[in-house]
């Protein structure tokens, strides 16, 4: 037996071995048939290495199985085909050829071996079930724990026809390690154990923990078909090993509602961990715990605060027929620990209509974080909780900050049945009371569409600046027609409050072209002295598009620089709408100010082949003092793909350029060029600046045979003092030679 035992063991090594380099398939089948038997072990040891992929030597294996007469060898041929099998389907002919072999060796005189055939046949499940007879008696017979849990498993991976056999041996037999072993081995099965219930019924009262634990939570996983064991596993709720109480009280929380009654009555007992089990297990049930909701709502007042946490997340979780625990749950939304009042505030969330009366009072509460609870309460209840849209918008004057926004957030939710009351709080002499209503309005977004004439009267006439621009941001969230919005937004633009005028601005934007009648006066905006009312009436500029083009081309000349900057960065953003501003961005090549040169070389080269016309600008402002203005009109040239002589020049010129960026900027221009700008490149290969001379070696190999009549000046650099000048060069030269 310990040779067997050794053996079991290292088919387990050998078959699950990781991948190694192996010798050919058919070198190994050759070594099968030599004589000398050492020869023949190692080549059986590496197809078993060799898994799925050594199928072709099943044959000469199966007849190993059958003929060879050494016991070792022919064990070891049974392993090869465990590791060669492991991955094959039940259905494929190599699994059915490898079924037949391994069924033989059930009959084998040698006891190891037919062991170790019925650990292989095990494995394919259900097909298996001839080795069920040989793996019992190996199960007696096992001499380690490892070869037990080996057996057992094997049984358990049967599955169905095994069952009958497993289950009788949890009855009958007097070895204690046995039973362990099966009813761990039966946990990893579920229902297709259902036949071995009455053994593992029997488990559930074994001396050892470990095998009861095992026993409940086998009985768990086979789920409501185990509904007999529910006596037995209630009874098991009161064992003093915490592991086996955890897992009968799991178990009985699968078996829907006949699994409750077990766990209500465990909810009497003294022990917090029993109860606490029995609780989460009342929770896993859900609806089905409805019989629950007596005695969870008795242990609400437990002063174990875990367990009153668990309680509210059970009678959640049961939903609408909790209903009845609600004035229980209620009090805990006030309880002194933080995790129990949040799991009260989704537990009564859960419950719906039937907790508003008692929500709403509590918003009246002396407590503010009760009072902050209540309405996010009410929030999660949503359309259910509409008759609390009076109390919620009392609240709404809360003088805590936090109760005002959860109520906010709650009317929002409560949706559009609680337009009417936001109403009538418009005309509030409260002005904090006129703010959360015309911000709650806004939550509610388009559902609140009836409220739009309450709030362009808010924003044209209310005498707190902050409700006129909560109606602002409101009216762009509710929605409307432009032929509304649009003229009440406009006239907002006048406001002395600037984030009033910023938010009007804002609004017009989303309606685009339709906002050109405001065009007017957002021009006078992007000279505001705020920069957020400047940038977003820019942005209306931006939207409206064609039609405000005259404008920004009239603001590129104001003396105001903000205005000049805004309305050639948003020109930019027009792209192909802004052709008609090409003579003022033009001039604006040459303005003062960085940014709006810069903004006007992106815009040129933006707007399409129409700014060809810029090219002589551009062209000069290769030479402006900014960096990011030259890269900007490098862009702009290599965009537009002008190739005039002074064009030509100027790029040659930004090769040579003192920043690294604007020289490797105009290398790509230059490149996209080809031919025109050979001349210009090659004579940088000159330059006293190595980098320079490297950097035209490569831009005409970018160019390749274009930049033939380069060569001669590439073959003398060829001769240059700098490595990478000579290797570019000689890069350079190849391509252009096609090599």
């Amino acid at each position: 037996m310990r040779r067997f035992a050794g053996l079991l063991l290292l088919g387990v090594v050998v078959a699950f071995s990781a991948d190694w380099s192996f010798a050919d398939v058919s070198e190994l089948l050759k070594q099968l048939k030599d004589r000398d038997i050492k020869v023949r072990r190692g080549a059986i040891t590496e197809l078993t290495k060799l898994g799925p992929q050594a199928a072709p030597a099943l044959p000469e294996l199966a007849n190993i199985v059958t003929k060879e007469k050494d016991p070792n060898l022919r064990q070891a041929a049974v392993l090869a085909f465990r590791g060669i099998m492991s991955r094959t389907t039940e259905l494929s002919e190599e699994a059915k050829t490898a079924q037949a072999t391994l069924r033989a060796g059930l009959k084998d005189k040698d006891a190891g071996m037919r062991t170790s055939a019925a650990l292989a046949l095990a494995q394919y499940g259900p097909t298996g079930k001839d080795a069920i007879p040989v793996l019992l008696t190996a199960l007696t017979r096992a001499a380690s724990p490892q070869d037990r849990t080996l057996i057992a498993e094997a049984l358990a991976r049967i599955g169905k026809p095994a069952a009958e056999a497993m289950n009788n041996f949890l009855l009958k037999t007097q070895d204690p390690d046995i039973r362990q072993s099966l009813a761990q081995a039966l946990t990893k099965v579920g229902p297709d154990a259902a036949g071995t219930v009455p053994g593992l019924r029997y488990a559930l009262r074994d001396s050892d923990p470990k095998t009861r634990a095992a026993a409940a939570e086998a009985l768990g996983n086979i789920g409501e078909a185990a509904k007999a064991a529910v006596p037995d596993l209630a009874a098991a709720l009161k064992d003093r090993d915490a592991t086996v109480v955890k897992h009968a009280a799991d178990a009985l929380g699968k078996m829907g509602k006949a699994g409750a009654a077990g766990l209500i009555a465990a909810l009497q007992t003294k022990d917090d961990k029993t109860r606490l089990s029995a609780i989460q297990a009342l929770s896993k049930l859900g609806e089905h715990a409805k019989e629950a909701v007596p005695a969870l709502m008795a242990a609400l007042k437990d002063p174990n605060d875990e367990i009153r946490r668990n309680v509210a997340d059970a009678l959640g979780r049961i939903g609408p027929a909790a209903a009845p625990a609600v004035p229980e749950l209620i009090p805990l939304l006030k309880d002194a620990n933080e995790n129990v009042r949040n799991s009260a505030v989704v537990a009564v969330g859960k419950l719906g209509k039937a907790a508003v009366p008692s929500l709403m009072e509590l918003l009246r509460d002396l407590d503010e974080g009760t009072r902050q609870n209540a309405a996010e309460v009410l929030g999660q209840i949503g359309p259910d909780a509409k008759e609390a849209v009076p109390a919620l918008i009392t609240a709404l004057k809360d003088r805590s900050e936090g109760v005002r926004r959860a109520a906010v957030a709650a009317l929002e939710k409560v949706g559009e049945g609680a337009v009417p009351a936001l109403l009538s709080l418009l005309k509030d002499v409260d002005d904090v009371a006129r703010r959360n209503a015309v911000v709650a309005l806004g939550e509610l977004g388009a559902k609140a569409k009836p409220a739009i004439p309450a709030l362009i009267q808010a924003l044209m006439k209310d005498s707190d600046a902050v409700v006129r621009q909560a109606a602002a941001l409101a009216l762009k969230e509710v929605g409307g027609d432009a032929e509304t919005l649009v003229p009440a937004l406009t006239l907002a633009l006048r406001d002395k409050e600037p984030m009033v005028r910023a938010l009007a601005a804002h609004g017009l934007a989303n309606f685009g072209p339709k906002a050109e009648p405001a065009l007017p006066l957002i021009r006078e905006l992007v000279k505001d002295r705020d920069e957020t009312v400047r940038k977003n009436a820019a942005e209306v500029l931006g939207k409206v598009g064609a039609p405000a083009v005259p404008i920004l081309t009239e603001l590129l000349k104001d003396s105001n620089v903000d205005a000049r900057r805004l309305a050639s960065l948003t020109l930019a953003d027009l792209g192909d709408k802004a052709q008609a501003a090409i003579p003022g961005l033009r001039a604006a090549l040459k303005d003062s100010d960085v940014e709006v040169r810069r903004n006007a070389a992106i815009a040129l080269k933006e707007v399409g082949p129409a700014g060809k016309a810029a090219l002589p600008d551009l062209a000069a402002a290769l030479k402006d003092s900014d960096a990011d203005v030259r890269s900007s009109a490098v862009f702009a040239l290599m965009q537009l793909g002008g190739d005039t002589p002074e064009v030509i020049a100027g790029l040659g010129g930004a090769l040579r350029d003192k920043e690294e960026g604007v020289r490797q900027v105009a290398s790509e221009a230059l490149a996209k060029l080809g031919g025109p700008a050979v001349a210009v490149t090659t004579e940088a290969l000159k330059h006293p600046d190595k980098e320079i001379r490297r950097l035209a070696a490569e831009t005409l190999e970018k160019m390749g045979i274009k930049a033939r009549t380069a060569l001669p000046a590439l073959e003398e650099a060829l001769k240059d003092k700098d490595d990478d000048v000579r290797m570019a060069a000689q890069r350079a030269i190849a391509r252009i030679q096609g090599k």
